[in-house]
């Protein structure tokens, strides 16, 4: 049982697998996903033009005026285009993880790691045991194993308790330090 690593950004992504050989542990790559449209401008992706719409004299009474206004979409088209792109990595992960039968990091930026989450099948979501809010993509093998080192030996804590309890020990705190001081 091996943790999957996938190391992600919005152009491509690779799932490592960690193997130790004669005490040494290292990464061996399982797979490569390319994903050249992430680097494509909006327009690039979608070469429609605006919509027109004709403004009406008097609001909106009369024969159409000469002055044409444009209308974009709301929706950014690299949205739908990287959405298309994480749902053919999670299908790869999750084969992968399956074989493997053992967890899996992920390794990526915030905004993407947002695009993943909101994605990620509940199976899958329940082997997630870490994950590294960076892009670590361009790393060498080492520098990621180091840095996963790291995240292992420092895991982020977590306050207990819901911001009102959270609230009321700090006050309590307070008037403790304020009554030891002599002033309250």
């Amino acid at each position: 049982m091996t943790d999957l690593i996938v190391v992600a950004d919005r152009t491509e992504a690779r799932l490592y697998c960690a193997d130790e050989m004669d005490g040494v542990k290292r990464l061996v790559e399982l797979a490569h996903l390319s994903h050249p449209s992430g680097r494509l401008r909006p327009r690039e992706i979608a070469s429609d033009r605006a919509g027109r719409v004709f403004a009406r004299a008097k609001g909106g009474q009369g024969p159409a005026s000469a002055r044409r206004g444009g209308t974009d979409g709301e929706a950014d088209p690299r949205d739908a285009d990287l959405e298309r792109f994480v749902r053919n990595l999670l299908a790869l992960v999750t084969a992968e993880q399956r074989r493997l039968r053992g967890g899996v990091v992920l390794v990526a930026g915030p905004r993407l790691l947002g695009v993943i989450r909101g994605l990620l099948p509940v199976a899958l979501a329940r082997a997630v045991t870490r994950e590294v809010r960076k892009d670590y993509l361009h790393a060498t093998e080492d520098v990621l194993l180091a840095i996963l080192r790291r995240s292992v030996a420092a895991p982020r804590t977590r306050p207990v308790g819901s911001p009102r309890e959270r609230s009321s020990r700090r006050t309590v705190k307070k008037r403790r330090v304020a009554r030891s001081r002599g002033m309250e």
